[in-house]
């Protein structure tokens, strides 16, 4: 019997990868289907994911659908070619909130209730200088144990891709089951409680949809054409402007992507747009 030469080469590759010890396989791949290693903080209960080191390819090929239409309503957004180019980017191990700041925890925090939200739905209306008080309220609370902070740009996207390389939603286009977030015929009234969708692969809530989430870069058009390989980060910000990620529930789908990046001045406040914390290793 003549066996296809592909047929023979794919047995040969399967039995290869079989043999491959398990502590070779990439670090990426094996953290996407493990359960997430969860560490909560005492004083608020927030729980925190910890996410492997790894390189990703940040950003958003010249093709992705909708990197060519950076405007909506809500916000001023750059225009797509701010997703590119996409760029390998490494990033160290760190610890981040597995779901976004709810309002309960911001009590917990600053002693008063954030201008949008209750209990477990997500802090709103908060400004990045407010997110900025919160987390060092937040590292000031620990005693020096640990450090909190808004998670930089690459941090944020690596975990919102959570190992997965495509440049749709990285949910099998299950879109309303896994994002708040709204279209013709499903509108979004208000932000929910977190937590109340899938997570990603990664064990990850909202990443997507619900608030958009400050991150630490300031924002600049240019920015992937200066990112450096390794845990890259830009602090200069242009007009005062900082970075937003992840949507809100009142975006559609064409901005419900990992890739997205949009702007808002720092010393203001919306609605839509809360926050999740890093903890330093």
């Amino acid at each position: 019997m003549v066996m296809h030469r592909s047929l023979i080469d794919r047995f040969f590759r399967q039995l290869a990868l079989a043999c491959i010890p398990l502590a070779m396989l990439p670090t990426v791949a094996l953290a996407a289907k493990a359960a997430p290693r969860i560490w909560q903080e005492p004083h608020t209960g927030m729980p925190f994911v910890a996410l492997p080191k790894g390189c990703f390819q940040m950003g958003s090929a010249v093709s992705a659908k909708g990197a060519m239409d950076g405007s909506l309503y809500q916000f001023r957004y750059g225009p797509g070619a701010d997703e590119q180019p996409r760029h390998e980017v490494c990033i160290d191990a760190f610890l981040i909130g597995q779901f976004e700041v709810r309002a309960n925890d911001w009590v917990k925090v600053m002693g008063e209730n954030p201008p949008g939200g209750n209990g477990p739905e997500p802090a709103g209306g908060i400004s990045y200088d407010a997110a900025q008080e919160f987390a060092r309220r937040l590292t000031q609370m620990s005693e020096g144990k640990y450090r909190f902070r808004l998670p930089t740009e690459g941090e944020w996207e690596y975990a919102c891709r959570a190992g997965q390389k495509k440049e749709a939603m990285p949910f099998d286009n299950d879109h309303v089951d896994v994002a708040w977030y709204s279209v013709s015929g499903h509108r979004v009234l208000k932000p929910n409680a977190v937590g109340a969708l899938k997570p990603n692969a990664w064990g990850l809530h909202d990443m997507l949809g619900n608030v958009w989430e400050w991150v630490e870069d300031g924002y600049r058009h240019d920015a992937y054409s200066r990112h450096a390989l390794y845990n890259p980060v830009v602090k200069e910000a242009r007009d005062g402007q900082r970075v937003i990620r992840g949507a809100s529930h009142r975006s559609d789908f064409i901005q419900v992507r990992c890739a997205k990046r949009a702007f808002y001045p720092a010393s203001d406040a919306l609605g839509q747009i809360g926050l999740r914390l890093v903890r330093q290793p």
